[in-house]
């Protein structure tokens, strides 16, 4: 999501100048950052958790870019944060990534003082996205996959999170790869027709279908570019083919294969709930209602649902915990009004 969206903020509020100085009123400012496969994510808010700017560029993953592309896109971000903002100085930077956090608040610094870094782990970051606090077994399907048990801050015993050239089963990479081959078979005559390799190539804006697909070999990120068909299956699950639908069920059982692991092996309770999130679910509720029907079958017990929040809006719960140590409903439901355009939804 890029671009910039100003709510429920006067100018006044946006000035670190001689405005609010006169006023003996010293707002703060935070920014939360999400990091991933796809996209770098940031926003900015204030202590009234006010949504002040958004912004997005791509990949901050190393296993996915070249350095050069991911200093790129970190600056990208903070750049459109922050234009037009006269803005100081961040109270703290709050980030979850995967190794690059150093990298981005160097970063955020050439733009802004940062007084504080809070680094969170993307599990742990789910569970605040959910809007829980103490424990969960969060099951991501992003550009890679991966359950972990967390417990607070801390992920504790997990399954998944090889990376594309091994595994992530159940990704929204995964995903893609599995759409790509039913193309092919398709393409080949020798498996069941499918609109996806008709979508694959108006996806890859190519009339012939081995050029569509070749040309993913020449992009700066393979990874990225085959998991970005992610969107062609959702648009062939709207058309009911039953190739995609029967893809989404694939990858949900894959999932739903690793969280039963995870139950199982670590003996978690039947109190603990799972949350999922990413991408991948989000491509079509198909893939989620497989994903839970399997799990519940030998867990019957255990509370499934999505998280309530996109990742990026997990560091603003997990901000009123570490300033109130606590989220009441006038809390979440202010949280809810003034960043609604990150709540966490599944196609249909």
């Amino acid at each position: 999501m890029q671009g910039q969206y100003i709510l429920h903020v006067t100018e006044s509020e946006l000035v670190c100048g001689e405005s609010l100085r006169e006023r003996g009123t010293v707002v703060k400012y935070y920014i939360s950052v999400d990091g991933g496969g796809t996209k770098i994510k940031a926003i900015l808010f204030d202590e009234n958790l006010n949504l002040i700017s958004c912004a997005a560029s791509g990949s901050v993953n190393p296993n996915f870019s070249s350095q050069e592309m991911i200093q790129k896109n970190i600056e990208q971000c903070f750049a459109e944060l922050l234009h037009g903002l006269n803005i100081c100085e961040a109270a703290c930077l709050y980030v979850s990534t995967v190794g690059q956090a150093g990298q981005i608040a160097e970063a955020l610094r050439k733009y802004v003082s940062v007084n504080a870094v809070d680094e969170v782990g993307e599990y742990s970051l789910g569970l605040y996205a959910a809007c829980l606090q103490k424990e969960a077994v969060i099951a991501i399907s992003g550009t890679g996959s991966g359950v972990f048990y967390v417990r607070e801050k801390d992920a504790g015993y997990g399954v998944g999170g090889w990376g594309a050239l091994i595994s992530d089963e159940g990704s929204g990479y995964y995903l893609g790869r599995l759409a790509a081959l039913a193309a092919i078979r398709s393409y080949e005559k020798r498996g069941p027709f499918t609109v996806l390799t008709e979508l694959i190539m108006k996806h890859f804006g190519y009339d012939d279908f081995r050029e569509a697909l070749f040309s993913i070999y020449g992009g700066d990120s393979q990874v990225r570019s085959v998991a970005s068909l992610s969107y062609v299956v959702r648009e062939a699950a709207r058309r009911n083919d039953e190739v995609a639908l029967e893809i989404l069920r694939t990858n949900g059982l894959l999932m739903a294969d690793q969280t039963k692991a995870v139950l199982r092996n670590a003996g978690i309770p039947a109190n603990v709930p799972i949350r999922v999130m990413g991408g991948g679910f989000q491509t079509h509720i198909t893939m989620y209602n497989a994903y839970k029907e399997d799990i519940l079958r030998e867990f019957p017990d255990h509370d499934i649902q999505p998280v309530i929040f996109e990742p990026v809006v997990g560091n603003v719960v997990r901000h009123i915990w570490t300033e109130e140590r606590r989220l009441d409903t006038e809390s979440l439901k202010r949280v809810k009004i003034n960043f609604a355009q990150f709540l966490y939804r599944i196609t249909s």
